[in-house]
């Protein structure tokens, strides 16, 4: 924590401190709760994004916990016409940059 912060945190305290209206500090109050409720939802988001690293894994733990299938030609070959895209692929290509 840097001092600015701390400073910051000690000036807000003195200024709540000196608040003797009930429905001020009610609304201090609950404007602290919903920004405390806000940072607690954004870590609890980013906690169960993140994964962590292990350190002993090997190309066969990862085939099978990730277990991948090629798609084959074929298969391929009729998505690519169910979806009926026509044109070069330059013209595709400067499609996509627009």
């Amino acid at each position: 924590m840097t001092i600015d912060l701390r400073d910051k945190k000690y000036r807000l305290i003195e200024y709540i401190m000196a608040i003797e209206d009930k429905q001020t500090l009610d609304k201090v109050e609950y404007a602290i709760n919903k920004a405390s409720d806000q940072n607690f939802k954004k870590q609890k988001e980013l906690e169960s994004a993140v994964r962590s690293i292990r350190t002993q894994v090997t190309l066969a733990d990862i085939d099978q916990e990730q277990p991948y299938e090629p798609l084959n030609y074929a298969a391929f070959k009729q998505l690519a016409d169910q979806i009926g895209i026509e044109g070069d692929i330059d013209e595709l290509l400067a499609d996509i940059a627009d």
